[in-house]
């Protein structure tokens, strides 16, 4: 038998897959620290760890990030991420240029590639992005592209006659209606690759007293001359004030609903675009409170619908279509939920439902602080996923019509013994496992263990 990184799990009526992380970085300078933070939040309410934030910041942010975060979030989301901050720092020179080019930092994004260097790929948002679903949505995105795509964003705009780059742009562009950078999943190695900054750099040389919109307009050109390396995904990943300022204009909007509402043109802080400031505050106000219906779903509604004559507020049910399914879908899985334990050390990981750790009395050392109502996930190099499945070689399922009874001796054994160790099957496991008097229960857990 080998039992390299053992990992018990008890099953009910649910499988446990590994998740590897989801990297997602920002970018965030001057007044946007408030902003980032709720954009922060939004994207930990419906998605299971592990994800990793790489903030790009000021120095003097830096710190202001940490107290929130340390003072503000309480201990069941902070152990669902990792955060990384790095300087802002134009990697080819010039940072003047760069720094004020359009709005402060934007152009930072283009530099990840060369500071990120052991990351393969990254999800990048502006501060004004609030996420309505789970982002490992948005990542699996990454599957889907072809062997020369790099990177993933969506259309400026729908509709021509509202076009920006199709009317007023100095320079080439993506497309009919060019792209809209706001959330941007970047594959940095291929990005690395092909010499994408190089390219960007000499094109800013050539275009840069014809740019409007920075950073977005230098990726315009450069998407223009290379169409094949890009991806492009639906409008309601981006969704803008633009889509609905006189009418919904996003199909995708409409029958699947809204999964990210971007607020572009300060729409989350002027009373222009009533709408996506109303949500904005919601999440802000939002508690972390564990019934996300009744503290997040009903009052995005009831704030919506003061806003019901407004050509954005006329289609409100686009805003609450998808998020209602995020809703009863995280209800479905809280009930069954399970709760991780580690025992002596991180090979040996015991996963029990709340309502078996109150009838086996059992006191998890280091882990009563935790909230049953809550799901908690180990590092990824012990947890799968579906969408990235490695080897479930090494990991011990049991059956769900296994005894009830005998998970106080497995509880036993795990927490005794290193089954890491080539020789774990020893005379002290066969002494516990002799004490069940019932010889179908013994046989059941010896065939368990030796199949394996």
């Amino acid at each position: 038998m080998n039992f390299n990184s053992f990992i018990l799990l008890i099953l009910l009526n649910t499988e446990i897959y590994a998740l590897k992380p989801i990297h997602l970085t920002l970018v965030v300078c001057g007044d946007r620290l408030e902003e980032a933070l709720n954009a922060l939040k939004s994207s930990l309410i419906f998605t299971p760890s592990p994800i990793i934030f790489h903030i790009f910041t000021e120095d003097h942010l830096r710190e202001q990030f940490k107290e929130k975060i340390n003072t503000e979030w309480p201990i069941e989301y902070k152990l669902k991420f990792q955060i990384e901050f790095y300087s802002i720092q134009f990697t080819r020179g010039n940072d003047e240029r760069w720094r004020k080019l359009f709005k402060p930092c934007c152009t930072q994004r283009l530099f990840i590639p060369d500071i990120l260097t052991n990351i393969d790929s990254v999800i990048y948002i502006d501060t004004d992005i609030l996420f309505l679903s789970n982002v490992r949505s948005l990542w699996r995105f990454f599957r889907k592209f072809n062997s020369t795509q790099l990177a993933a964003l969506t259309p400026e705009h729908e509709d021509p006659s509202m076009g920006w780059y199709n009317r007023f742009a100095r320079h080439p562009y993506y497309g009919p209606m060019g792209l809209n950078s706001g959330v941007m999943l970047m594959n940095l190695t291929r990005m690395r690759q092909v010499n994408m900054i190089s390219k960007i750099m000499n094109i800013f040389d050539e275009f840069h007293l014809n740019i409007t919109w920075g950073d977005q307009c230098l990726l315009n050109i450069y998407f223009n001359y290379y169409p094949e390396q890009v991806y492009e995904f639906s409008c309601n990943w981006n969704y803008r004030p633009d889509h609905c300022m006189y009418e919904n204009n996003c199909q995708m909007a409409k029958l699947d609903g809204i999964k990210i509402i971007h607020g572009c043109r300060s729409a989350f802080h002027n009373d222009k675009y009533q709408e996506f400031k109303s949500i904005y505050e919601v999440i802000l106000n939002w508690n972390f409170n564990s019934n996300i219906k009744s503290s997040l779903l009903t009052k995005i509604q009831s704030n919506l619908k003061k806003y019901s004559l407004t050509n954005c507020g006329k289609t409100q049910e686009l805003f609450t279509k998808h998020l209602s399914k995020e809703i009863s879908s995280l209800n479905y899985s809280s009930k069954n939920l399970f709760h991780i334990a580690l025992i002596l050390n991180t090979s040996n990981v015991l996963l029990l439902h709340p309502a078996r750790m109150k009838v086996l009395k059992i006191n998890f050392e280091g882990v009563n602080n935790l909230s049953t109502e809550n799901i908690f996930f180990l590092s990824c190099k012990h947890i799968l996923d579906l969408d990235h499945c490695q080897s479930k070689e090494d990991m011990l399922f049991l059956p769900e019509s296994i005894n009830h009874s005998l998970y106080g001796f497995l509880y036993k054994i795990i927490s005794r013994f290193d089954l890491t160790k080539s020789n774990h099957w020893n005379d002290s496991i066969e002494n516990e496992l002799s004490q069940i008097e019932n010889i179908q229960y013994r046989n059941e857990l010896i065939e368990l263990f030796c199949n394996k």
